[in-house]
């Protein structure tokens, strides 16, 4: 039999501690045991007790004694070192087997990101599952080749809902720590592609707590997609599937033991950007159905940190649900950095306006399911009106996953420039109502939501 005891404990790579036995016996070591191991996927070297043995996974390592041993698994995959370290005790009277899963967890930076180039979008990845992100604060720059006009801080996939035991668990855009990355990473460049796949899997410190963002079991398979037909945007098609019922996730996570089913689940993509200087950003939207939008943009069109051509016309940066899982509704929503996953921080962005229920709901459910009603319209969340650092999130909801069920949503990013003569740089623009289309901001917007319809090109890949 096999169980695992989750400790990692390097700062860069992962390190799964896996302890594996049958039940104590009061019996004295024998020599000549045999322990057959395996990892998820295959092919991995097998390091015992500190020395190569020269085997790969699947392995049978001979000659063993009943008392503790360290079997270190490890595998490159497109050039990303995977690795988990599996501790166990083999058995006197049967021959112990198990499979443990490679993965790649981050606690710092840069943790093995990426620069890429799609279209004239510039920006990074991490392959534990972290999108637009590296750990630098400026993680996406556009145009590409000719400034180092930064627009994104963090971005990455969101999931949020109720697991079986009533608990809100969540993930946001700088949880990465919460992600373990699965072989095998794909990268094309042109036309640019990226395909990878991560874990929800809490590390050891917060394996057992109630949180809110104690969220695991769930697989997340990310796309990303950029190109000439769409050069200033990139589609991020997400899929996530709970995995609490596989046996290598199990292994891994052994309080998903048993299934962990998730209702009320919202799934989208959260994104910190910063037009250059974030603390002067507003929030804006499309309240239109047929082209909704959640965008940040310089609240008075001037960033002096942009190259002289771009200072005086610094770009808007959006993000909308292009597909999304049939019966689910998209929700848009908006919070300044202060108020990042605290609970009832909606609550304090009322002012007077109409609240949440605060029982097991939190902040971050609430921000992605748009659990408000203070716009007419139900699917805008917060319209800030003062100038700030905000983040953005999209998404579709509500849902449910038990083991074995998946559910996919498609994002679209876009950067697109003010409109020319639509506004004068330094005089500050108000959001405004985003159902109305008289307001400047409409206005000035006519290029992202042009780049948004230039951006579908992109499903068909």
């Amino acid at each position: 039999m096999a169980f695992v005891d989750p400790r990692w404990v390097l700062p860069a790579l992962v390190m799964a501690s896996v302890a594996c036995s049958d039940p104590v016996r009061p019996t004295p070591a024998e020599p000549g045991m045999d322990v057959i191991i395996d990892s998820d996927p295959s092919g991995a070297d097998v390091v015992l007790d500190g020395i190569a043995t020269g085997q790969t996974t699947p392995a049978t390592l001979s000659g063993l004694t009943a008392t503790s041993h360290t079997a270190l698994l490890s595998a490159d995959s497109n050039g990303v070192r995977y690795e988990v370290s599996v501790s166990f005790v083999p058995s006197t009277d049967s021959v112990t087997s198990f499979t443990a899963p490679l993965g790649f967890r981050c606690f710092g930076s840069p943790c093995g990101g990426t620069e890429h180039t799609a279209g004239d979008l510039r920006f990074f990845t991490r392959p534990n599952g972290s999108l637009l992100y590296a750990g630098g604060n400026q993680e996406l720059f556009w145009p590409a080749s000719s400034t180092q006009n930064f627009y994104v801080a963090a971005g990455m996939p969101m999931f949020v809902g109720i697991d079986s035991r009533g608990d809100t668990a969540a993930i946001g855009q700088y949880d990465g720590t919460m992600l373990y990355g699965r072989p095998a990473r794909e990268i094309e460049e042109a036309p640019f592609a990226l395909r990878q796949s991560a874990w929800y899997l809490p590390p050891a410190a917060v394996a057992s707590m109630n949180v809110s963002r104690g969220i695991r079991g769930i697989e997340v398979d990310e796309e990303v997609i950029g190109g000439p037909e769409a050069p200033d945007a990139l589609l991020l098609r997400l899929t996530f599937t709970n995995v609490t019922d596989q046996p290598a996730y199990v292994l891994a996570d052994p309080l998903a033991t048993g299934s962990i089913s998730y209702s009320d689940v919202w799934i989208g993509f959260a994104l910190d950007a910063d037009v250059g200087v974030s603390e002067d950003d507003l929030v804006g939207y499309d309240a239109d159905p047929s082209r909704r939008m959640a965008y940040i943009y310089d609240s008075d069109f001037s960033e002096a940190s942009f190259s002289p051509d771009w200072s005086a016309r610094p770009g808007l940066i959006g993000i909308r649900v292009a597909e999304a899982p049939a019966g689910t509704s998209v929700r848009m929503n908006a919070w300044p950095r202060v108020l990042d996953w605290k609970a009832n921080a909606l609550r304090a962005l009322e002012v007077g306006g109409l609240g949440f229920a605060a029982e097991p709901s939190g902040f971050a459910w609430v921000t992605a399911s748009g659990a408000r009603d203070v716009h007419p319209d139900p699917a805008i969340g917060i319209q800030p009106t003062a100038v700030d650092d905000y983040r953005i999130v999209v998404s579709a909801g509500p849902l449910s996953l038990a083991p074995g069920e998946s559910a996919s949503v498609a994002v679209l990013l876009a950067i697109a420039e003010p409109t020319p003569g639509t506004f004068v740089s330094g005089t500050p623009v108000a959001p405004g109502d985003p159902a109305d289309t008289g307001r400047p901001l409409f206005a000035i917007a006519a290029g992202l939501r042009d780049a948004f319809v230039a951006a579908e090109a992109l499903l068909t890949r």
